[in-house]
């Protein structure tokens, strides 16, 4: 599955002109991010990503799994591993790996590794601002009036040991982004979406939703045991 390597996320938390505050005091603090960490990593994957949105497509789910993938890889704490796609990646790894491909690799074949810990998201909460909302988010509740619009997004992530299913860290972070009315392409240009959060593009919630998936991430990796980070 295709990264969105091109989005240099952490790079973007000094551009975002977003207000946020995560659920707990540690938010404030700062950790190595990126090319400054050059620590060990843990073997992760993601599962669903949930909406708790009435009325939301089930795309916006998949775009904001893509984007906590990308994330999390350019964090530089994790391997990221596909795990949804598992008919895929099969066939793909049956294909690249079988005899037919190297005569030995049927006896050296050692399967996928296996990720130490899931990372399941869920967005609980999501608002608009903005009378041109309505007609492209239709099913977004919005607050209209005023010159300014404002969104509010919320978003919950869990890790779990893969092994014994146990939860070992647990982030709720809200976010909210404030636009006068002047479009914010300018601020994120050349910084690809995936495809099912186009929808959002140079709106303000495309700013907090970014936000939200960036402070949950750092969190995580703030926040997950060390005895996890051993490659």
């Amino acid at each position: 599955m295709k990264l969105y390597l091109a989005c240099m996320f952490f790079p973007l938390i000094g551009l975002l002109l977003v207000l946020s505050r995560g659920a707990g005091h540690a938010q404030s603090e700062s950790i190595p991010i990126g090319s400054a960490y050059q620590g060990p990593k843990c073997d992760a994957a993601v599962g669903d990503f949930a909406v708790q949105i009435p009325g939301a497509p089930s795309a916006i789910g998949d775009g904001l799994r893509e984007m906590l993938m990308t994330a999390l890889f350019e964090s530089n704490y994790f391997n990221v591993m596909e795990r949804l796609d598992t008919q895929g990646i099969s066939a793909e790894h049956l294909l690249s790996d079988s005899f037919m491909a190297d005569p030995d690799a049927i006896l050296n074949d050692k399967g996928f590794v296996p990720a130490q810990v899931m990372i399941y998201g869920t967005l609980v909460g999501l608002e608009g601002g903005g009378a041109g909302l309505r007609v492209k988010i239709p099913w977004i509740p919005l607050n209209i009036g005023g010159k300014y619009h404002k969104a509010r997004a919320v978003v919950e992530l869990k890790a779990v040991d893969n092994a014994t299913g146990e939860i070992i860290a647990v982030e709720s972070v809200e976010g909210t982004a404030v636009s006068s009315g002047q479009s914010i392409g300018t601020t994120l240009k050349g910084i690809p979406l995936p495809v099912g959060l186009e929808i959002f593009r140079n709106t303000p919630l495309e700013l907090c939703i970014r936000d939200c998936i960036l402070r949950g991430v750092t969190v995580m990796c703030r926040n997950i045991p060390r005895q996890y980070f051993i490659h």
